[in-house]
């Protein structure tokens, strides 16, 4: 078991995708940290704990954030928003 919460990156595993080899290419998250081996597959993270890319709190993955190549959360989402609306 993990004694850390995990910070995810979507990538993939096998060929590209560009590549047109016939071999598939799957689409996994793995932990950026330091020594963190872990991976999950695209299909298990929504509802699985992360840290956010760019304020670094802990958040709970939903689809929207699994199609990110580096998940951050809903605040960080938001106030970005809010600050190129003001602009």
């Amino acid at each position: 078991m993990s004694s850390h919460i995990h910070k995810y990156q979507r990538t993939t595993l096998g060929y590209p995708a560009r590549i047109n080899t016939g071999k598939p290419t799957y689409w996994v998250f793995r932990c950026m940290l330091a020594n963190c081996p872990h991976y999950v597959p695209e299909a298990l993270i929504v509802g699985r704990s992360s840290l956010c890319h760019r304020c670094g709190k802990e958040f709970i993955m939903t689809l929207k954030e699994s199609k990110m190549k580096k998940p951050h959360c809903r605040e960080c989402t938001y106030s970005r928003e809010i600050n190129h609306a003001t602009k």
